[in-house]
């Protein structure tokens, strides 16, 4: 089975830790699983160790370990300048960044951590949005899941990462600028967009759900937004269309249709570009988990407006050191068990010789007793191979060896008396013997025949052939039999036929 690599969205709530389970599936973001676990009241010193709590627990029951985790900070809590660089090398531009942007945010550069989005590149440069974070937050969110257990990859703005959900190829055209208002209870973001990269955006106040009231002031207040908004250069900067999502986005899309009728004001949905595969058992529920999704697909995907504020002293740690103190414990345990295995087997060899010692002492004994004057292995060895080169020079003998002289006496015995053998070859191999030659008829050979099988030497005799000699009266013959010493029954005759 192929490993399938996973992301973990953590969406962090003042009441509630939602987190989704993904992986990348066809081009699109699939959701394995989504975990709701809500935070109990508690006071300001304990929240942390509680919610940390929670998120571990969440881990344990559900197997989430050595996955991708990606977390967001609310987008409020960040700022942003549009700049121009003449640095083109993207490690660079991150070197460089916050010592560009010192004179245009309220911080020292010390105190912040920041990230840019890629706007396109020019003859002078690079332009690209800035966006810097207090350290004070970063350290604030990291601490939770720190205390939890959990090291993200990733800690992005929560608003980029849902941004992704409502842009669609349609409505954010490269050809216009399209404005994004997200609108939730906590904050909302209007966000300018040029195609799908972000160019520019606002950080707004949050909205009530159904407050005519509050939808008509953050109607006004995104008025003179997109009145002020001022296009990055060589950017078309006509608004093609207003997009709303999030809270009481019916109700302020009708209000902004009234103000804006050059251009269309539409509302737009979650997920419209398919990006992320929501199961049928999951889709009633996946509205409290927008964000958890699209941080999750963050981690698998990416963003054309990804940042990340794990950098510098917040920087995760490295795939060496968060594997560390496996690899620590993994080597003394193979240095336990190569210490081990290499005391067995010290063992087995002093056993193994101890044997042999005893192996060659008995040897010597048996020696000794049956070779005179044997005192040493070597000269054991010795004596075996003088009485080996002794017995080599019997190996043609053997108790089944039969010489050729007596087999050709019994083939003299059998010759028919008064009849005229003519013996052409006779040769004896491997105890067979095989002969050819000549009788007057063909009843002498049926009669040697019968006189060979009757020997107490020869067996299974057999005619291979017997013919007429051409222009003369001889009966040639070829004869095969096995020779013994064991007498053999006798066997009936072969009649040589005639041909």
């Amino acid at each position: 089975m192929i490993l399938t690599t996973k992301s973990i969205g953590i969406d962090i709530q003042p009441d509630s830790v939602r987190i989704a389970v993904a992986s990348a599936q066809g081009g699109r973001t699939k959701v394995i699983k989504l975990i709701s676990k809500p935070i109990p009241e508690a006071t300001d010193q304990e929240t942390k160790a509680v919610t940390a709590s929670i998120i571990r627990e969440a881990f344990e029951e559900n197997g989430l370990n050595g996955d991708t985790c990606v977390t967001s900070l609310p987008v409020a809590a960040s700022i942003n300048r549009v700049l121009s660089t003449p640095i083109s090398a993207p490690a660079k531009i991150r070197q460089t960044l916050k010592f560009q942007i010192e004179t245009q945010i309220p911080f020292p550069v010390d105190q912040i951590i920041s990230d840019y989005v890629h706007i396109r590149k020019s003859d002078e440069g690079t332009e690209i949005l800035a966006i810097a974070v207090n350290k004070t937050v970063i350290a604030e969110k990291l601490e939770v899941l720190k205390l939890a257990g959990v090291d993200p990859n990733i800690l992005t703005l929560d608003a980029l990462a849902l941004a992704d959900f409502y842009t669609d190829p349609f409505d954010f055209s490269p050809d216009k600028i399209t404005v994004l208002l997200h609108g939730g209870r906590q904050g909302s973001f209007l966000g300018f967009f040029n195609g799908e990269k972000l160019v520019a955006y606002r950080n707004l106040e949050g909205l009530p759900a159904n407050d005519e009231g509050s939808v008509r002031r953050m109607a006004r207040e995104i008025h003179r937004s997109i009145i002020s908004f001022q296009p990055h250069a060589g950017a078309e900067s006509e608004i093609g269309t207003l997009c709303i999502a999030g809270v009481s986005s019916e109700l302020l899309a009708g209000i902004l249709r009234d103000s804006f009728r050059e251009f269309p004001v539409k509302t737009v949905e979650f997920n419209r570009r398919m990006l992320a595969e929501i199961p049928p058992s999951l889709v009633d529920g996946a509205e409290e988990y927008h964000l958890a999704i699209a941080l999750a697909h963050v981690g698998l995907e990416g963003s054309p407006n990804a940042v990340n504020f794990r950098q510098e002293e917040y920087s995760p740690l490295s795939l060496f050191a968060r594997l560390k103190k496996n690899i620590v414990f993994s080597v003394v345990l193979l240095a336990l068990a190569l210490a081990t295995w290499f005391g067995s087997v010290l063992a087995q060899i002093r056993d193994q010789s101890a044997q042999m010692k005893q192996l060659n002492e008995e040897m010597l004994n048996i020696f000794a007793a049956t070779l005179p004057g044997i005192k040493s292995p070597a000269a054991a060895e010795q004596r075996i191979k003088e009485e080996q080169e002794k017995f080599g020079h019997l190996a043609n003998y053997s108790s089944n060896y039969v010489s050729p002289l007596n087999v050709l006496a019994e083939v003299q015995a059998a010759t028919p008396p008064q009849k005229n053998l003519e013996l052409k070859d006779l040769a004896v191999a491997d105890n067979v013997l095989r002969m050819t030659g000549e009788f007057d008829a063909f009843d002498d050979i049926n009669v040697f025949e019968k006189r060979l099988e009757d020997s107490s030497l020869l067996s299974e005799v057999k005619i291979d052939s017997a013919t007429k000699v051409e222009k003369g009266e001889k009966v040639s013959f070829r004869i095969k039999a096995l020779i013994r010493r064991e007498s053999q029954p006798v066997a009936a005759a072969k009649p040589a036929t005639k041909p």
